[in-house]
Order: structure tokens, then C-alpha cells, then sequence
């Protein structure tokens, strides 16, 4: 007996848990996000988000980036020469 024919009688049921995790994902990754940049900036640092890729693609398309207290990036130090 193969996985479909066990489970095949449950398909019906996670169609409607994936349209709420489609509805919610956008609002709670947001959520997450403002959630850790208040955490950062609690604890002296300046964080900024930048976009990596499309949206489209997926909602997790952050990255948080942020330098410790006092130290510069190597960017910073290469521009300053």
C-alpha cells in the first residue's frame, strides 16, 4: 500500500490550510521582521533591510543587515582610502 492510497481520504483537508497560510505568510513575515528590527535596535545596533531578490518568488526576500557597535564594514573603510 503506497502513501496516496493511506492518506489520499486527508487531501481534502489541506487545501483550505494552505489558502490561510497563503493569506497570512506576507502579514507575518512582516510581523517577524519588525519583530527583530526592535530587537536590534533595543540593543544599540542600526539595522536596514534589503530586498535580495523578487517578492514574487517569495516573501522571505529580506536580509537584515546591520554592523556591531564602534566597527565599520569593509566597504566603509575601502570607500574612506
Amino acid at each position: 500500500m503506497d502513501y496516496y492510497s493511506r492518506h489520499h481520504i486527508f487531501a481534502s483537508l489541506t487545501e483550505p490550510f494552505t489558502a490561510l497560510q497563503v493569506c497570512m505568510q506576507g502579514a507575518m513575515e512582516t510581523l517577524l521582521l519588525a519583530d527583530r528590527l526592535t530587537f536590534l535596535r533595543e540593543h544599540g545596533l542600526s539595522p536596514i533591510l534589503l530586498p535580495l531578490f523578487d517578492d514574487l518568488v517569495s516573501p522571505r526576500n529580506i536580509a537584515i543587515v546591520t554592523t556591531l557597535p564602534g566597527k565599520t564594514s569593509s566597504t566603509t573603510e575601502k570607500t574612506a582610502e
